[in-house]
């Protein structure tokens, strides 16, 4: 990817992480889907996607473990906001984050943003 596409994606990361951080701690999130742990599920399966591409050269474990710690902080504050504290949370953020690593073959396929995984030209 070319620095300006991965700076795109790193202005969309932080946008993210904002509104996830909002979204979170406000005391009452609104519901999206059918299920409040699909909500989470997906919202960590983007806020990876996100990461993955503002941040193509760092490690998937990397990139992985500080996604799914910055949920188990967001679940350690919740309780000072109004909200609850969760492990089922924490467990549906972890789906959403496995869910996009699973889903990398089919995404590698698709033709815009296929260019994610391709080497860099020099």
């Amino acid at each position: 990817m070319n620095r300006s596409t991965v700076l795109v994606f790193r202005i969309g990361f932080f946008a993210a992480l904002a509104a996830t951080t909002w979204l979170s701690l406000i005391p009452q999130a609104p519901q999206i889907g059918p299920s409040d742990k699909l909500d989470h599920a997906l919202a960590y399966y983007t806020l990876y996607l996100i990461t993955d591409f503002a941040f193509p050269a760092a490690g998937v474990v990397l990139k992985g473990a500080s996604v799914f710690i910055y949920g188990v902080i967001i679940e350690f504050i919740q309780p000072y906001t109004g909200r609850f504290y969760e492990v089922a949370d924490m467990a549906a953020n972890g789906a959403g984050i496995l869910l996009y690593l699973v889903s990398v073959p089919v995404l590698k396929r698709v033709p815009m943003i296929k260019h994610r995984w391709e080497p860099p030209r020099r």
